[in-house]
């Protein structure tokens, strides 16, 4: 049995490249803690579908990877993603950034995912309050052409 597997993402760090908006990078870091920090929901690679013969046939798919991620409102990674949405929203006599971005996440076991061609694809620049008196959490929606991880542990 395997014992003492480091799963910790506490102190995470997501750093990012947006070309025409920030070239040298940018580094989120102040993640909320009410809801997940980062998610990468389930990913579909196959198919599977019955035949009029009964018989199952599979296939391999594509999907872009989708990622959210989740940052405290009113922190510079939240005002530097409202940048990001706002230079990228398309609007009336408006010129948007369309260039795709690249990011890593790194552990603090320095384990790292590198995050390859994404578009932001949902933001809420706005301030939302909970019922609970306190602002909402901010959540970033983010699709990439593919992830590579790199377990170092």
């Amino acid at each position: 049995m395997q014992q003492g597997i480091d799963i910790t993402v506490t102190q995470s760090v997501v750093t990012f490249i947006f070309p025409g908006i920030f070239p040298a990078g940018v580094t989120l870091s102040t993640f909320s803690d009410d809801v997940d920090m980062f998610d990468f929901p389930q990913q579909n690679i196959a198919k599977a579908v019955g035949t009029p013969g009964g018989v199952m046939a599979h296939y391999a798919t594509y999907e872009p990877v989708q990622v959210t991620f989740s940052v405290l409102p009113g922190s510079e990674d939240d005002k530097a993603l409202t940048t990001v949405a706002l230079l990228t929203t398309p609007g009336a006599g408006k010129k948007i950034i369309t260039s795709t971005c690249s990011g890593v996440i790194t552990r603090p076991n320095g384990d790292t995912i590198s995050l390859i061609q994404g578009r932001m694809l949902a933001y809420n620049p706005g301030f939302s309050g909970a019922s609970d008196g306190k602002g909402k959490t901010k959540t970033a929606l983010f699709s990439f052409q593919s992830v590579i991880a790199n377990y170092v542990s």
